[in-house]
């Protein structure tokens, strides 16, 4: 999981472009989740392509990438990017106005296909917890 698409400064703007969308803290377990099926969108129903491309193995990406997306966050935390909340679940993290305003300056159309991607799960989310989510995901891993 070492390719072009998971490089920490393209995972840490994707955590950006999410947190921005979504507003609201989330655990380093939903958003590892949350990248996984907005850039495999497709497999999710959520877009008409993957951003990442075809990989029928993505659901194994999921332990690797939650490693990967914990190394971007304490990246962005460093450079005061997002904040970190203390929350029953244990620690949350939400953009802030730095944040938003890097969010602002990404025009990329990578950036708006993610974009468009978060919009429609966060559609999607509406009818579950974080917890579900995560969930269900990781049922599918065992399949």
């Amino acid at each position: 999981m070492t390719n072009n698409y998971n490089q920490r400064n393209e995972i840490a703007l994707r955590i950006l472009l999410l947190l921005s969308i979504i507003d609201e803290p989330k655990t380093v377990d939903v958003i590892a989740t949350f990248d996984l099926i907005i850039t495999y969108g497709k497999y999710f129903q959520l877009s008409n392509s993957n951003l990442h491309g075809e990989n029928p193995y993505y659901l194994a990406e999921l332990t690797s990438r939650r490693i990967l997306i914990n190394n971007a966050i304490k990246f962005l935390v460093r450079n005061n990017f997002i904040q970190i909340y203390t929350t029953n679940n244990g620690f949350s993290y939400k953009i802030n106005k730095k944040g938003i305003s890097y969010v602002n300056k990404a025009n990329s159309s990578y950036s708006k296909e993610y974009k468009m991607i978060v919009l429609n799960l966060k559609k999607y989310l509406k009818d579950y917890t974080d917890e579900q989510i995560v969930e269900k995901v990781s049922l599918m891993r065992r399949k």
